[in-house]
């Protein structure tokens, strides 16, 4: 198990829970948690799979291979069962009873057309042809009468009276006053470590611990997520305001900041 795994490494480096608390940013109530394989205490799976890469990137393990055993153990594959063959002659017998029977419902094949020979008429084909003279006439009848008709112009638009374009003109004006919005743009400041997840637009910008005094700018067309493992350490502002903490020390929290909440901070 990757719990087993990561305590036995940290007790090897001689190293506490409290330790890699410290070290880490990541509570000791996680740390244990994920030792223990107790994984319904974690508060989800982004969060959980970030503690264990943080973790493992800390006692100097394979990161990648560890999330991936990790991830193994949250959604293990699911068995496969195979179809048994029958078990006796008799389920033998009943198959192949089974089979003559649907193939007598549906009736005999058919091996050669020779066995349904068709009738030709030349009497058909020329119904036919006269058919699609008579077709092709009526057609050419109708082109000629409707395709003199002269196409109706439309009406002209009703002049618009001096009230109507007054008021045409200020909504034109109100709306050219209105700012268009430049979408989310953040920058996120670190008072002390903090593990970090900044995805912008579905995309992930960084993720890792972030240490004392780093500032990060990002920018995004719709939207911002943030996750943060020690949210009292990490202050946000948008689009030039202070936004302050997202939340307290050692305090878990995710947000997500949008283009529509950007545009009413301008």
């Amino acid at each position: 198990m990757i719990g087993d795994l990561l305590r036995a490494e940290r007790e090897r480096q001689n190293l506490s829970i409290k330790d890699i608390e410290k070290a880490t940013s990541i509570r000791a109530l996680y740390i244990d948690a994920i030792e223990k394989c107790d994984y319904k205490t974690l508060p989800g799976e982004a969060y959980a799979k970030g503690f264990v890469r943080n973790y493992a990137n800390y006692l100097k393990l394979d990161a990648n291979a560890i999330v991936n055993g990790f991830n193994e153990e949250l959604h293990p594959q699911e068995e496969v069962v195979e179809e048994t063959a029958p078990s006796s002659a008799e389920d033998v017998r009943r198959t192949q009873a089974s089979e003559r029977s649907a193939e007598e419902y549906r009736g005999p094949k058919i091996t050669s057309l020779e066995s349904y020979p068709m009738e030709k008429s030349s009497h058909g084909t020329r119904n036919a042809l006269l058919v699609a003279v008579a077709v092709f006439v009526v057609a050419f009848a109708a082109l000629i009468a409707f395709g003199g008709d002269e196409e109706t112009p439309a009406p002209a638009p009703a002049p618009r009276s001096g009230a109507q374009t007054a008021q045409h003109g200020q909504k034109q004006t109100e709306a050219a006053q209105k700012p268009a919005s430049d979408g989310v743009e953040m920058q996120l400041k670190f008072t002390d470590r903090c593990w970090t997840e900044v995805v912008v637009d579905g995309k992930t910008e960084f993720e890792g611990t972030a240490e004392k005094g780093k500032v990060l700018n990002v920018k995004g067309k719709d939207k911002v997520h943030i996750t943060a493992g020690n949210a009292g350490a990490l202050t946000v502002s948008l689009n030039g305001k202070d936004m302050g903490t997202i939340g307290q020390k050692g305090e878990v929290v995710e947000k997500t900041f949008t283009k529509d909440a950007a545009a009413s901070q301008r």
